[in-house]
């Protein structure tokens, strides 16, 4: 039987933290993960919020075997703490769903994990995220885009060692396929930056190597986390977003759809529209990351 863990990443919000950890743990998984990272600018209101958040998880750890607590020593930043956090993860189970401390989960995610699991999926679908974003049906069928939309997601330790590979490999000026070119383009802006580390992000690697690889994500027929990162004490997202659901209520059985069926027109139609509305898309960030790609690539 399969081993799936929880790895909950957090920051400054202690409050958040607890109410994520009491629904985590009564969803059963195997094992329970939180790593708190340092804050970058260590100003007495943030290392009080930082030592408030490590009392708060050393506090739910204390009497539970499965649940491993590491606060860092330094400032990881994002990339280098989601890497190094899923890496070491994955030396004890085999799924891993994935949580910030802004990420508040609905009840029943264990179930509709095991759920999705159970399901014949494509080998192109790497990812399956709990987030259902709202330019889609509040309770329809499984959605597919490659998009990772990495708030609240759930990987294989197999498909995490692939998606890796990939994204650390050199990259070089070849284009693909039109009309995936328009993503790989739209992309690049961010996983140069990345990869330059110019952009503290996992999310633009992850972003630029599924579309390069048509690599997939499978978007929930329910929406199962609600989004609390924006203002003061968010890393990256300071204004809230349409885009993102504030309101989740528990996952039901009767909410699972059939096995998502591969169609390339819809997926590409998603990627656009879910481009669109998260990143603001622009034509001339599509030509200048084109001439990018084309000419200077390396």
């Amino acid at each position: 039987m399969s081993v799936v863990g929880c790895l909950i990443v957090a920051y400054q919000r202690p409050i958040e933290l607890q109410t994520i950890l009491d629904l985590v743990e009564a969803e059963k998984f195997d094992r329970i993960f939180i790593v708190i990272d340092q804050p970058k600018y260590k100003t007495k209101e943030n290392l009080e919020r930082f030592e408030k958040v490590a009392q708060t998880a050393l506090s739910f750890a204390s009497s539970r075997t499965h649940v491993e607590v590491k606060v860092r020593s330094e400032n990881f930043g994002i990339l280098r703490n989601f890497q190094d956090s899923i890496a070491e993860c994955f030396q004890y189970v085999d799924y891993l769903c994935i949580l910030e401390d802004d990420c508040i989960p609905s009840a029943g995610i264990r179930n509709y994990i095991d759920s999705v699991l159970a399901l014949p999926l494509d080998l192109r679908i790497k990812i399956f995220t709990l987030t259902r974003p709202k330019i889609f049906d509040t309770v329809g069928n499984f959605e597919l885009t490659h998009s990772p939309l990495m708030w609240g997601w759930v990987v294989s330790r197999v498909n995490w060692q692939i998606i890796s590979s990939h994204m650390n490999e050199k990259r070089d000026s070849r284009l693909f396929p039109f009309p995936r070119i328009f993503f790989q383009s739209f992309l690049y802006s961010g996983h140069y930056r990345a990869k330059n580390k110019q952009l503290d992000a996992l999310d633009a690697l992850v972003a630029y190597t599924f579309s390069s690889q048509d690599f997939l994500t499978l978007i929930p027929p329910k929406n199962l986390v609600a989004n609390v990162g924006t203002g003061p004490l968010a890393t990256n997202t300071i204004l809230g977003s349409a885009f993102h659901h504030a309101v989740i209520t528990p996952w039901d059985s009767s909410f699972m759809s059939n096995a998502p069926i591969i169609n390339t027109a819809k997926i590409l139609l998603n990627d656009f529209l879910i481009l669109r509305r998260m990143n603001g898309w622009k034509m001339h960030h599509l030509l200048s990351n084109y001439i990018r790609i084309r000419f200077f690539s390396k």
